[in-house]
């Protein structure tokens, strides 16, 4: 039997690796360790580690961060004292191999330990692109990692431009969208918004960006008074807890009294897909534009350089912070434009099929815990 430890940090993080925990709970091959930290944990990020229970998880381990201000410096603190408490989670559960998802800090955490602790891991969403921190912590995981499960050709094949031998790269799609495309739409959760479904709903979520961290609230200044502007019915959401999210939060509150707007501070994955499914047009900087966005062929104007050189479908505008008329002529594109509207049709998500979760599984069915998968060489 397979002891994989699974760590999630996030919401992001949690939609990629769901379906694969609970097909690997029903394998009998594999035993699954959940281990939760950071976002999930935070009061003022809604508590999502209820939402894991509430799915039928056990959380096999708690790693609780500390974030005592809003800076970099204290962030980078917290990264070192989660290696300590990763090490000795790792210590204890004894996994055969780790799974951790895409560029945030507690995936790097979960690389960094396991690496020094000679511990197998695979990296889902290996290879793209991303114009900041994250992406650098991306490739940083890339160099780390034994197992690659690459979201399309084109992030597979950055991969083995990176040295990585080609046995250890699989394109497998993004796991992010299986969720995605097998969720139903919560009526109840509609009718809590208390919105007129006939009229379009904007949908926003916006997370700082390293390099730009302190500006982060005057970024997200510009982007309510597009949506204030317009004044169409709206739902914004908290932004990751990373340097510079207090100042985008203090901007949003400000905005909490308008009638047509809905504030949340996490929202569970059923009540999210189903905004994704019923808005109109999503604004901001989430990958969610990227990776989930394009199946509903929904329109995404992403602002900004966070999402910046990653593959894309045709359903993103891309526009510039600071310049609030940029975000409105970009939301009234994709909401009135007519060949906009007609090309959207065609759109296709180039991230998946909704059956990635299955082929990760079978692919760490048959994968072999031994000398040849612990000892990297690189091939250039």
């Amino acid at each position: 039997m397979k002891k994989i430890a699974i760590i999630t940090g996030r919401r992001a993080e949690y939609g990629y690796s769901k379906k694969i925990a609970k097909l690997l709970q029903k394998n009998p091959d594999f035993k699954v360790f959940l281990i939760v930290m950071n976002m999930h944990l935070l009061k003022k990020y809604g508590l999502s580690y209820k939402q894991i229970k509430d799915d039928g998880f056990k959380i096999d381990a708690v790693i609780k961060t500390k974030i005592k201000t809003d800076t970099p410096f204290e962030h980078t603190k917290t990264i070192g004292r989660c290696i300590y408490e990763m090490a000795k989670t790792f210590n204890k559960i004894n996994p055969d191999l780790v799974l951790v998802s895409g560029d945030p800090w507690e995936s790097f955490v979960g690389a960094v330990t396991a690496s020094y602790m000679n511990i197998p891991f695979a990296h889902i969403q290996a290879g793209e692109l991303s114009g900041n921190i994250d992406g650098v912590v991306r490739h940083a995981i890339t160099k780390m990692a034994h197992l690659h499960f690459a979201a399309n050709a084109d992030a597979a094949e950055r991969v083995e431009k990176m040295g990585e031998q080609k046995f250890r790269v699989f394109n497998v799609g993004a796991p992010l969208l299986d969720e995605v495309v097998d969720t139903s739409i919560d009526d109840e959760f509609l009718k809590e918004l208390d919105f007129n479904l006939s009229e379009p709903i904007i949908m926003v979520l916006q997370h700082p960006v390293s390099l730009e961290n302190k500006d982060a609230g005057n970024q997200m200044k510009e982007t309510m008074k597009a949506v204030d502007e317009l004044k169409l019915q709206t739902v914004v959401i908290y932004p990751n807890n990373e340097p510079g999210s207090e100042d985008i939060i203090k901007v949003i509150e400000e905005y909490k009294n308008r009638n047509y707007i809905r504030i949340f501070k996490n929202l569970p994955r059923r009540k999210y897909v189903t905004l994704l499914k019923t808005a109109k047009v999503l604004v901001g900087n989430s990958s969610s534009g990227i990776l989930e966005a394009p199946t509903f062929k929904l329109p995404a104007v992403q602002i900004g350089t966070r999402e910046e050189g990653r593959f894309r479908a045709s359903n993103i505008l891309d526009v510039k912070y600071h310049k609030k008329e940029l975000i409105v002529d970009a939301i009234k594109k994709a909401l009135y434009d007519k060949k906009f509207k007609e090309d959207l049709k065609k759109c296709k998500n180039p991230y998946g099929d909704g059956k990635s979760s299955e082929r990760i599984v079978s692919i760490l069915e048959r994968t072999e815990i031994d000398d040849k998968l612990l000892r990297k060489n690189m091939v250039y």
